[in-house]
């Protein structure tokens, strides 16, 4: 609320005792946020920047809010790279429509770009894995709220067995306008139901945060004979109960129609 307010002394008693004050609050008339609009250029489409700020034009002026919404605009410009992101205000003031409209500068800086990724605690295939689901390749926008909720998600789909803390870690090197990162894993083996986790056909999930390609999701099974067999980046067993069948799980990305054909070899 935007409010010129007057304060006026109403009575004041000065005694060898304390003082009391009276005064009456005179809170003027309210102010209405006005129009919002972003003025220069802008990396990231205005439209969608404002969005992200979420500006209640129209209410009450409250600048907690505002200031709110900037952080948001300074977050969603943080996240396509724009580390360094500031915005500047200017208010204009219309007594006659009591209404206050802010004028936004950005002041993007320079654009952060993924450098380098590194793995520790993990076996190779582990790496592997965590290589092909993770989205930010070297040469695209640094976003520094991703490594965090990237392992959180690694958790929650069971994409290891036995998987202890993980640590992202990153560092940004100012010369070159890049950033590396560090994942750091404690224990940790690819489940024995495949790439897809413990939970596989869940794709659709992660690629709401990008972490996963579409086509993530359990393999069928496969019919076949009682014997076992597996044939690279395979595993087949027998299902517990008849009609006995082998199971296929991709561990490497290969595809379908290949999984089948090593199974076929290798059944004889």
């Amino acid at each position: 609320m935007l409010s010129p307010f007057r304060v006026l002394p109403k009575t004041l008693q000065l005694r060898h005792q304390p003082a009391y004050v009276t005064v009456t609050v005179d809170e003027g008339e309210t102010y209405n946020l006005g129009k919002v609009a972003i003025d220069g250029p802008t990396p990231i489409n205005p439209d969608e920047l404002l969005k992200a700020g979420d500006f209640k034009t129209g209410d009450l002026v409250n600048f907690d809010h505002v200031n709110e919404g900037l952080e948001r605009m300074k977050k969603a410009l943080r996240h396509d790279g724009y580390m360094k992101a500031q915005l500047t205000t200017r208010r204009s003031i219309d007594d006659d429509k009591r209404s206050v409209a802010l004028t936004l500068r950005v002041d993007a800086g320079p654009l952060f770009t993924m450098r380098k990724l590194t793995i520790v605690g993990l076996d190779p295939d582990g790496e592997a894995e965590i290589n092909r689901i993770w989205v930010m390749q070297p040469g695209k926008p640094f976003n520094p709220d991703y490594p965090d909720p990237f392992l959180k998600r690694i958790q929650e789909e069971g994409v290891f067995d036995n998987l202890g803390k993980t640590k992202a870690e990153y560092k940004i090197n100012e010369q070159d306008h890049t950033a590396d990162v560090t994942l750091t894993f404690n224990g940790g083996t690819p489940p024995p139901g495949g790439r897809g986790g413990r939970r596989g056909g869940r794709g659709e999930q992660w690629n709401r945060i990008g972490l996963a390609p579409a086509d993530r999701q359990r393999t069928p099974p496969i019919p076949g004979g009682p014997r076992r067999a597996a044939c690279r980046g395979f595993v087949a067993r027998p299902a517990p109960k008849r009609p006995k069948v082998y199971t296929v799980h991709t561990k490497d990305g290969w595809g379908f129609r290949n999984g089948i054909a090593g199974l076929s070899k290798s059944l004889g």
